[in-house]
């Protein structure tokens, strides 16, 4: 885990436009809006199909980072992209748990988890999946 000083954020595409925003650090109301900001700009590439936010590097999340994950989602949900919340970190559930988000949000305990729910949200084969929709 990096420290919690530490604060990055990368976007990585995947195939069939599964877009991952990878978010190492702490989030509260000093960088959610950078958070917010990689989320949007992946939710107006076209080619975007499923968003993963991936909290699983997050020690820490704040009720700023909160609202901003309900934001993203209600923009994703506006444009039919779907978006799931990698969080593996007991902190980071607890919080979106005690909140009331996780009842909202689509929460996995892993990025591979995430990915694979998004994928399956949209629709959108894995790499050798060779079984019908």
């Amino acid at each position: 885990m990096s420290r919690p000083d530490q604060f990055t954020v990368h976007e990585q595409h995947q195939e069939g436009g599964l877009r991952v925003v990878r978010v190492s650090g702490d989030v509260d109301l000093s960088c959610a809006g950078t958070v917010e900001s990689a989320c949007a700009e992946c939710l107006e590439d076209p080619g975007t199909t499923a968003l993963v936010v991936d909290l699983s590097d997050t020690g820490f999340l704040d009720s700023s980072g909160i609202a901003m994950l309900v934001r993203v989602h209600q923009r994703a949900d506006s444009a039919g992209i779907p978006v799931t919340i990698a969080a593996s970190t007991r902190r980071v559930v607890r919080s979106l748990e005690i909140s009331g988000a996780a009842a909202t949000l689509v929460v996995a305990s892993s990025p591979s988890a995430a990915c694979a729910a998004a994928r399956d949200a949209a629709g959108i084969k894995a790499r050798g999946d060779t079984a019908a929709n």
